[in-house]
């Protein structure tokens, strides 16, 4: 059985250049974009995946009330070239725009290492670009895991560039969001020098093999601890309840009250599909069964429930970095059922 950790949720695919900048070899949930099943080039990824355009930098321009104008000389703002659309408000004078194309080149490297292009693609105006790799995948207990390698170069002003280790597809905003809440990998800062400091993390190469290895290590001790049903409930309820929602059922709430029906229902179909659902026939009763039974809920049936609640949809990255943290530490599930 092979896993691959895909979260499904609100995509942000970007549609500045007239079609959804997004290319990957397989189709993502959101069904947009390009897929290229016989693999993606560096050059499929900058023209399909909506990379190819350009970021530059301004000063902010100050108004008076009397009609002065004054040029900033501390402050300045960030926009797509070919849109004019503002991807940042304020950055400082040592901010350097990192274009795609000059970021990404470390993809070739990595290409040439005999790693794969997965996904590429723009996000939310063009604020946010990525590019995943497939990276060698690895086995728990029997059960394959997927990892991937992540490189992505914000635009908003606000995150650093990001080279990292992930075993999240990344395919929407999202599923970016969970894998960026991973603190393992690299972080660049938007400066005189940030190209080269891309260039330096060709030694991913080893920093895959040293968080690929935690990472197994990890899964391999959720197949070692056990749990029953009743933490498999417990489990989800502590992944999808609001902190108000988990204070007032410890507070003594009738659980019917305080938790909707929307929430009651999934809890019972997360417990349903741990217990029965697609590849949930291996390492049953340990907290590796429990944490698929999550992601596997999630992959089968998230789309669905979004449709029926989509006001109420929890978000990807915080179900993801909760489902992982819980399983890891079983014994600290707060008992709400």
């Amino acid at each position: 059985m092979r896993l691959t950790i895909l979260l499904v949720m609100a995509h942000h695919i970007d549609f500045s250049k007239g079609f959804a900048s997004f290319v990957g070899t397989a189709p993502a949930w959101h069904q947009l974009g390009t897929v290229l099943p016989d693999g993606i080039t560096v050059q499929d990824a900058l023209e399909k995946g909506g990379l190819d355009y350009w970021v530059e930098k301004q000063p902010n321009v100050h108004r008076f009330p009397n009609g002065k104008e004054e040029v900033s000389t501390d402050s300045f703002f960030l926009y797509r070239t070919d849109t004019d659309a503002v991807l940042a408000g304020s950055v400082g004078r040592v901010y350097k725009t990192l274009q795609n194309a000059e970021a990404f080149t470390i993809v070739d490297d990595l290409v040439a290492e005999g790693l794969k292009i997965d996904t590429a693609g723009v996000l939310r105006g063009g604020q946010n670009t990525f590019v995943s790799l497939q990276a060698p995948s690895f086995s728990v207990k029997g059960d394959e895991v997927s990892q991937y390698l992540l490189i992505t170069n914000p635009h908003d002003g606000k995150g650093a560039i990001r080279v990292m280790y992930t075993p999240v597809r990344v395919v929407c905003a999202n599923t970016l969001s969970a894998a960026l809440g991973s603190k393992s990998g690299t972080r660049i800062r938007h400066s005189i020098n940030a190209e080269a400091k891309v260039r330096e993390t060709l030694e991913i190469m080893g920093l895959l093999s040293e968080t690929g290895q935690s990472t197994q290590e990890l899964f391999e001790y959720l197949v070692s601890e056990s749990v029953n049903s009743k933490t498999v409930k417990n489990y989800a309820a502590n992944v999808l309840l609001t902190p108000e929602e988990k204070k007032a059922v410890k507070n003594g709430a009738d659980w019917e009250d305080a938790v909707s029906t929307r929430k009651r229902n999934q809890i019972s179909a997360i417990a349903e599909f741990t217990e029965s659902g697609i590849g949930q026939n291996v390492h049953s009763g340990t907290a590796w069964w429990m944490y698929n039974g999550f992601t596997g809920w999630m992959r089968h049936e998230w789309k669905d429930v979004e449709a029926q609640f989509p006001s109420e949809s929890l978000t990807a990255d915080r179900m993801a970095v909760e489902a992982l943290k819980m399983a890891a530490n079983p014994s600290q599930i707060i008992q709400l059922i």
